[in-house]
């Protein structure tokens, strides 16, 4: 069997600003770890080219199929890259996917939208 991740995806996660990682894998038990390296500007080209957002090194697995990235800014793209390697001495890194998503604060839209409406429509609920 050949060691996979696959459906690595990213998406905006209601309270914010955080991204929401999801993927599947299928491994025989030889992968050792497993790394999300994050980048601003492009995905990742390397599992060393950017951010670390998480590493697991659990040594045969079972491991997560989802993480929370908290650490991101309001309004960032992240652009995340997915990595195992299988065994502690293999320098060998395999790259699993990548995936994109807009981080925004929870109700970023709703103020926006709030603040561009002419005073006249501030009135609060039981002030007419």
């Amino acid at each position: 069997m050949a060691n996979e991740v696959t459906n690595f995806a990213a998406r905006r996660a209601f309270e914010g600003p955080q991204i929401v990682l999801s993927w599947d894998y299928d491994f025989d038990g030889s992968v050792d770890t497993l790394r999300i390296v994050r980048r601003e500007t492009a995905y990742p080209s390397s599992y060393r080219d950017g951010y670390v957002v998480v590493e697991w090194d659990i040594g045969g697995g079972p491991f997560p199929t989802h993480y929370s990235d908290r650490n991101i800014d309001t309004l960032s793209i992240g652009y995340y890259s997915i990595f195992w390697r299988e065994d502690e001495d293999d320098c060998q890194w395999y790259k699993g996917g990548d995936a994109k998503a807009l981080a925004l604060a929870t109700g970023y839209f709703a103020a926006k939208l709030w603040e561009s409406l002419p005073s006249l429509y501030h009135i609060q609920d039981g002030e007419t």
